[in-house]
């Protein structure tokens, strides 16, 4: 018997937009044109579905995205899917901003890249929308953008999330991961501080709160960014004493402490080296 998957019904959802809003029409990336830019009709199978058709000329316009009152009939946007091995936007990145409006999704699966340039992917912010964008990754999808505003991303599998910006790259924007996500959500110039104070708030892991060193870890990655994972309780994380997402003097300190009294915080489980 069929039935739909949590993660499925989650997609789903998310392509229907918000209420009063015309249905959104599927355009999947075939590769058809230059098979790098996605402004670029020649790239998308058309709503229909049949191979090798490409979507109305502006369906997808460089200015606005997923175009919503700009072409002939009201209402009328799309989802995007980007799927295989393909690498939409190519090695240099797409640009200017893509935008999802009225609620629509972009769905990067398989082993596909979606590479943004130095721009990124908006929201309800284009045609003063009321509703916001959805990003769906799954199975070893990868999406890397300098930036999102106002944009709901769900993570699942190994699928892996960058943000390339500085400053406030999750701008008005969310992240749930999977609980049995695998992948990394990479900040190339936000250090693991940077994204405690400023982005951790706006990460969730099936729903809950994103907590350091409970069901998330960050660490440096030894340039100007960081990476987060899954917290697993293991490995060279622990010994991150003081969980600042770093593994330094400090957490030496702790360490050495426990030795001669009390100085390992309570409660800890970082502090739990042998893991007994």
């Amino acid at each position: 018997m069929n039935k739909f998957s949590p993660r499925s019904l989650i997609t789903a959802l998310a392509g229907l937009g918000a209420a009063g809003t015309a249905s959104a029409q599927l355009l999947t990336w075939d590769a058809g044109g230059d098979a790098v830019s996605v402004y670029q009709e020649a790239n998308w199978t058309a709503p229909d579905g049949v191979a090798g058709t490409d979507p109305a000329a502006d369906a997808v316009n460089p200015d606005t995205g997923a175009v919503v009152d700009e072409i002939p009939g009201p209402g009328l946007i799309f989802d995007f899917l980007v799927g295989g091995t393909a690498t939409a936007g190519g090695a240099g990145g797409a640009g200017p901003n893509f935008d999802l409006t009225d609620g629509t999704t972009l769905t990067i699966e398989d082993d596909a890249v979606f590479r943004m340039g130095s721009f990124g992917v908006r929201g309800q912010n284009a045609f003063d929308d009321l509703t916001r964008g959805n990003i769906v990754l799954r199975d070893n999808g990868t999406f890397t953008t300098l930036f999102t505003v106002e944009i709901d991303i769900s993570v699942f599998d190994a699928a892996d999330l960058e943000y390339r910006g500085g400053g406030n790259p999750v701008n008005a924007s969310t992240v749930d991961l999977a609980t049995d996500w695998t992948g990394e959500l990479r900040f190339l110039n936000e250090l693991s501080t940077d994204v405690e104070t400023e982005h951790l708030s706006k990460i969730t892991v099936g729903g809950a709160a994103a907590v350091i060193g409970s069901n998330v870890q960050i660490v440096n990655d030894g340039n100007t960014g960081s990476i987060l994972t899954l917290f697993t309780g293991g490995g060279l994380d622990d010994a991150d004493l003081d969980q600042d997402g770093d593994v330094d003097d400090a957490d030496f300190a702790l360490f050495f402490a426990a030795f001669s009294g009390p100085g390992v915080p309570t409660g800890n489980p970082a502090a739990d080296l042998d893991g007994d």
